[in-house]
């Protein structure tokens, strides 16, 4: 059993902000319903902060946000024009939620109470036991208040690695989940600048401990003087004032080739990557990792540790995948390091070979047609969806 064009039914997804664009779902999610809605299905955003995109078949809806300007209310991002919206889509339509600690993700999943209303719901990452380290104690808050009673109206979780499937289940959560990881665009290859005397590893994305960077400037700091002509770039957008702690830091302790480089978008990030000899996130917990993706796309090969699912970076010989730690992301920045730069520019073209084998939005665009066709009754369960 397969829907048609004119019985499928419309997807409406809720994800608090696209606005950054350096946040994995400000990209992964409107790719994915720009790639849903290029396969023929109505697709809509709903946010409270978002921005244009290129795609005129996607709608994208900015609610106003409540509480603006009130100390903690501010943060969780809550709209009451986004719930109202919720509360009246039409019947036969998919919710297709992002993210969990905001209000948005609490409106998103509470309307699957409706019987004509079906809910997915991708926790983009923050089930990790590490991600759940983090404000641990506002989360299990949050969780009895208002997210625990949403839950429970979602029909299917979404995961993006196999990493993830594990984090739902030890959570707690026993509804069905489907397998569909997250895409990558495939720009062509700007030339690429080779400087011997000044080559570059570096970190992108947002600047906060849970991505690592306070292991990564121990080890660089302990190993640079070994690393002639290397130099660590970390950019990214700040959060919560981190980079200023990293910052202070440098210049404490001396680290002379690290340098805090603030955020860069667009051909600008792009160009980082392309620029970059290699990629590093020493992780404590993802659930994909944009970002390594797009370093592979530009043939720059990645250093990721155990926290991130990118045990293929080994498979495919394009990088290292190092246990959580200073010694393992040391050995595997000493090793990298000492390849020649045609090593290095080997490993890069296999990654952007996996990439293109396995991650190109079209395909995974199908996968979650078929979920969605499975959701709304019109087709039988696909097998990337799992119930055990």
């Amino acid at each position: 059993m397969t829907s048609d064009l004119t019985t499928r039914w419309p997807v409406h997804h809720v994800v608090a902000s696209i606005a950054e664009e350096a946040s994995g779902p400000s990209y992964s999610v409107p790719a994915l319903a720009m790639a849903t809605a290029d396969l023929g299905r109505k697709v809509a955003i709903h946010t409270v902060r978002g921005r244009t995109l290129p795609s005129k078949e996607v709608t994208v809806q900015t609610f106003k946000q409540d509480f603006a300007t009130t100390p903690v209310l501010k943060s969780m991002l809550l709209s009451s024009d986004l719930r109202q919206t919720m509360m009246q889509l039409p019947g036969s339509s998919i919710v297709h939620g992002h993210g969990l600690w905001l209000m948005p993700n609490v409106s998103s999943a509470a309307i699957g109470a409706r019987p004509d209303i079906s809910v997915i719901h991708a926790p983009r990452g923050m089930l990790g036991a590490n991600a759940l380290r983090f404000s641990r104690q506002r989360k299990r808050v949050f969780w009895h208040l208002f997210q625990k009673q949403a839950a429970k109206h979602v029909a299917c979780w979404h995961a993006t690695s196999e990493k993830e499937i594990s984090d739902i289940r030890d959570f707690g959560l026993r509804q069905p989940v489907a397998l569909i990881p997250n895409g990558i665009d495939f720009p062509n290859l700007k030339a690429r600048s080779v400087r011997p005397e000044r080559r570059t590893v570096l970190f992108l994305g947002r600047i906060h401990p849970k991505k690592g960077i306070d292991t990564l400037l121990r080890v660089w700091k302990s190993i640079e003087d070994k690393l002639p002509g290397w130099h660590l770039a970390i950019a990214g957008p700040d959060d919560n004032q981190y980079a200023d702690e990293y910052k202070r830091y440098i210049e404490k302790e001396g680290a002379k080739t690290a340098k805090i480089v603030g955020p860069v978008y667009g051909s600008d990030k792009v160009q980082a990557y392309r620029d970059a000899e290699l990629f590093v996130l020493p992780t404590l917990d993802e659930n994909f990792g944009m970002t390594v993706a797009e370093a592979l796309v530009q043939e720059t090969p990645a250093i990721v540790s155990h926290g991130a699912p990118w045990e293929g970076l080994e498979t495919n010989d394009c990088g290292w995948w190092h246990a959580i730690g200073e010694a393992p992301l040391r050995d595997a920045l000493l090793d990298a390091t000492s390849r020649t730069d045609e090593q290095r520019m080997a490993l890069g073209a296999n990654g952007r070979a996996w990439m293109q084998r396995e991650f190109g939005w079209p395909s995974l665009a199908n996968g979650m047609e078929d979920v969605y066709s499975w959701l709304s009754g019109q087709a039988d369960q696909p097998d990337c969806v799992v119930t055990d």
